[in-house]
């Protein structure tokens, strides 16, 4: 530990690979350092998870662990969210391991959620898989909502459904409009209605319309009063 400045710079060897950023609203120099504690990936940074570790401010430990967590994470992903799971206080922890798992759901979304899954806060494990679905659709959206019919609970899978198939439309807006009927939600069903709708139409305009002539005459209005050219289509020649 002595080859650490706890002012923000690098020792002269350059051996530690670790820094330190001025943060803001952060009262006293220990909690002041520890706010932003941040291990860059890549090096031999374990002495930045002892630091850490050894802080005796509950906050600031966890908040300076949770920096250090997710760095890790990007290089070297079981010891992250190992050191993730060490955060005593569980908001910290979850909020963590949340970070964690939506980043790995860009590379490997079945992980990701098992991961997800270890979450305590209810909320935030639809959070993760919400934002898992979406980057799971950008790959593979038919395996997307294979999953997603699988999850429990009709308000969390309204809410994942929502997401792959706002997703899925930028890719092939006819497909996706076809599981518009999953999202139980109105409203977010009416907004994800609309950014298919848009979609389709910056494909192709006309076959936009004939989706959007399906839907009850104020939603369709809604639809194309902020797309001039979707009313060009829908107006008699």
């Amino acid at each position: 530990m002595d080859k650490l400045d706890p002012h923000g710079k690098e020792n002269d060897a350059g051996e530690d690979v670790w820094v330190f950023r001025q943060g803001t609203g952060c009262g006293g120099s220990e909690r002041r350092e520890a706010c932003v504690v941040e291990a860059r990936p890549g090096g031999p940074h374990s002495g930045a998870a002892e630091w850490a570790s050894q802080i005796t401010d509950d906050a600031t430990r966890g908040k300076a662990l949770r920096s250090v967590s997710q760095s890790w994470a990007l290089t070297d992903r079981t010891r992250g969210i190992a050191l993730a799971k060490t955060i005593d206080d569980p908001v910290t922890r979850d909020c963590t391991l949340l970070v964690i798992s939506k980043k790995w759901g860009e590379s490997e979304p079945e992980k990701a959620l098992e991961l997800a899954a270890t979450l305590e806060d209810p909320g935030r494990q639809v959070g993760a898989m919400v934002s898992i679905g979406y980057s799971w659709a950008k790959r593979d959206p038919e395996a997307a909502v294979a999953w997603a019919q699988l999850i429990e609970g009709a308000d969390a899978k309204s809410d994942v459904m929502a997401a792959i198939v706002k997703v899925w439309s930028k890719q092939d807006p006819q497909h996706a409009s076809v599981w518009l009927s999953t999202i139980t939600d109105k409203n977010e069903r009416r907004l994800t209605t609309r950014e298919v709708a848009w979609n389709w139409a910056a494909k192709d305009p006309k076959e936009a319309v004939l989706f959007i002539q399906t839907l009850p005459a104020s939603e369709q209005q809604w639809i194309c009063d902020d797309y001039p050219l979707l009313k060009e289509y829908m107006t008699p020649q």
